[in-house]
């Protein structure tokens, strides 16, 4: 395809100014990499060898989120590790990640930030509250 007029720079490759090492370490380590391969050698129809390799790389909060097998010995008793597993949720105000319950039920650690379901639990609370005081006199 041409392009009348000029030159169609839509498909170079752009490097991104913000992309370094590090970024790209941190994107696979958050979403995770596994590879997955079968390889047979075969000689007039017979199978001679085949190897199944699979290979993943990942954080341990990633792998223990989409359930990889971890190494024999590997303690899942941990402190540590019952917050890998945690389920958390990014803040839509500072882009943290928090633990989902505290996040949705509460507030953002970081920034203070309430969903409206904890906004509307608040509200409940207070109702109650101010149920069991009863009325008062003025």
């Amino acid at each position: 395809m041409s392009v009348v007029g000029g030159h169609d720079r839509s498909m170079e490759p752009q490097r991104d100014p913000d992309g370094s090492l590090v970024n790209v370490i941190e994107t696979l380590l958050d979403k995770g990499l596994v590879v997955n391969a079968d390889i047979m050698v075969s000689l007039a129809g017979v199978e001679l060898l085949g190897i199944r390799i699979r290979a993943a790389l990942a954080s341990f909060e990633t792998a223990a989120r989409y359930g990889l097998e971890f190494p024999a010995g590997t303690n899942t008793e941990t402190l540590a590790w019952r917050r890998a597993i945690e389920q958390k949720e990014t803040c839509p105000r500072c882009g943290k990640t928090s633990p989902r319950a505290q996040l949705l039920d509460d507030l953002c650690p970081w920034c203070g930030w309430r969903s409206a379901l904890a906004e509307r639990n608040a509200d409940r609370r207070e109702l109650d509250r101010t149920d069991q005081e009863g009325p008062r006199d003025s």
